[in-house]
């Protein structure tokens, strides 16, 4: 049975940067999805939330423990492979993503000097819209429509991220930004899951199996 509580943190000895350069002299690809303008700089208590091939799983894991001490790595596999997906409970794991934006995240992402790899601009913006809507829901601070304020404090300010990346890259964005508007724009972008992905990931977004299901 999976464990959804299982956390998993880098060696307090091996450092972002190094973790980050030794993957990359193995040719594997990295892709940190989120929040990684000051990398390999991380933001105390903050967690690195990284994609990468299927393929590549076994190299990843290896700098991997459950001990508390070190930087907090959230892993996801293009297909979600056991323990590198989205863990909605404890009897159902699904890929954070759906199989084939992940790999379309992959295919397009953009190298940096450090080795790790960020997504490219367009899908950085619909991945963190995806994040925000269907991964956090109401936890991400987004109103869940213009009438509705929001329930809760998010740890980022989603609204004005997007808004700001929608007008960088003339994606049509509703305004003021909310959960449904983003919903939209995704399913227009291709990028809301299908049924069967939204019904797994509704048992533990609430806002998803009462708007969309």
């Amino acid at each position: 049975m999976v464990n959804p509580l299982r956390k998993r943190y880098l060696a307090p000895e091996t450092s972002v940067a190094r973790f980050f350069s030794t993957l990359s002299s193995q040719n594997v690809k990295v892709v940190v999805l989120r929040w990684f303008d000051d990398l390999p700089s991380t933001e105390p208590g903050r967690d690195l939330d990284i994609l990468v091939p299927d393929a590549a799983i076994p190299q990843v894991e290896a700098f991997l423990n459950t001990w508390p001490r070190g930087q907090r790595v959230d892993c996801y596999s293009e297909t979600g492979l056991s323990e590198t997906g989205y863990l909605p409970h404890a009897a159902v794991e699904v890929p954070a993503f759906p199989p084939e934006i992940a790999r379309q995240i992959l295919r397009n992402a953009l190298e940096q000097e450090g080795g790790w790899w960020i997504p490219a601009p367009r899908d950085h913006a619909l991945a963190l819209a995806y994040h925000a809507v269907y991964l956090k829901g109401y936890a991400s601070g987004l109103a869940p429509d213009p009438e509705t304020p929001p329930s809760a404090k998010g740890s980022h300010d989603y609204a004005a991220v997007l808004a700001e990346l929608a007008d960088q890259l003339g994606i049509a964005l509703d305004r003021p930004v909310t959960m449904r508007g983003l919903d939209r724009m995704l399913a227009r972008e291709g990028w809301r899951p299908q049924r069967a992905h939204l019904e797994q990931l509704a048992a533990i977004n609430p806002w998803i199996a009462s708007e969309l299901l």
